[in-house]
């Protein structure tokens, strides 16, 4: 049977929360997909070794620390690199609090031109992670329908309009114009009753400051949906 789907899982430097990651992934014993973790850090031999033991591709994307570059580079890495018609993008961060992605994949499979998310997300504020003993007055929500949290879509509408544009640096902008983008092309997004949790990090933030220079690019390319030299088509909408 042809996969289902690329769960691609972008990670730097998380290795504690990457080996929980692929654990809780293949707990839902979804069957007919292939995992794939994008490690966008300096390659450690520890990140290799447990994307092999669970089985998953590893796509060393070789950056060094101070190079910083959009997380949604490594996304459009693993995305080239997939083998299925619908993608799973992720991070190593994003844990499943009830329901598992077979939810969203399914959603994606009777339409393609849907883009599936879960409908609350929730970020670790005060470092208090205590395993899945969830205490809401530690949680603040976040907004789960910004691409890379969680969400699945199908591939060639991603290639399409170019994945993410690389421009775009640290971060800042990058995700709302992915979604801006995806939406003119014709994709919709569906909210799908299901709960994450960004787990806290060692977020490195002199590397992950929102950068100044993104919200000039971001009004600069309003209103154009093709990046990274993909060539322009007609949208979904032209198609109907």
């Amino acid at each position: 049977m042809e996969l289902r789907a690329s769960i691609i899982i972008a990670t730097y430097r998380r290795d504690g929360l990457l080996y929980d990651r692929l654990r809780e992934l293949q707990a839902e014993r979804l069957e007919h997909v292939e995992y794939i973790v994008v490690d966008d850090g300096p390659g450690e031999e520890s990140t290799r070794r447990i994307a092999r033991d669970a089985g998953a591709r590893h796509l060393w994307l070789g950056r060094e620390q101070r190079q910083w570059r959009i997380p949604g580079y490594a996304f459009n890495a693993g995305v080239q690199a997939a083998q299925a018609p619908i993608v799973v993008l992720t991070e190593s961060e994003i844990m499943h609090i009830d329901g598992s992605l077979d939810q969203l994949i399914s959603v994606v499979e009777q339409d393609h031109n849907i883009l599936a998310y879960p409908g609350e997300g929730k970020r670790d504020r005060d470092n208090k992670w205590n395993g899945r003993d969830f205490d809401d007055a530690n949680l603040v929500k976040l907004n789960a329908k910004l691409i890379g949290f969680l969400s699945v879509l199908d591939r060639s509408h991603y290639l399409a309009i170019g994945g993410f544009d690389e421009d775009f640096v640290r971060r800042g902008r990058d995700d709302v114009d992915m979604m801006d983008r995806l939406e003119a092309y014709g994709v919709r997004f569906e909210s799908v009753p299901m709960r994450i949790v960004h787990r806290w990090h060692d977020a490195f933030q002199d590397g992950h400051q929102d950068m100044p220079f993104n919200k000039e690019i971001y009004k600069d390319r309003l209103g154009t949906i093709f990046r990274n030299g993909a060539t322009e088509r007609k949208t979904l909408h032209a198609e109907k």
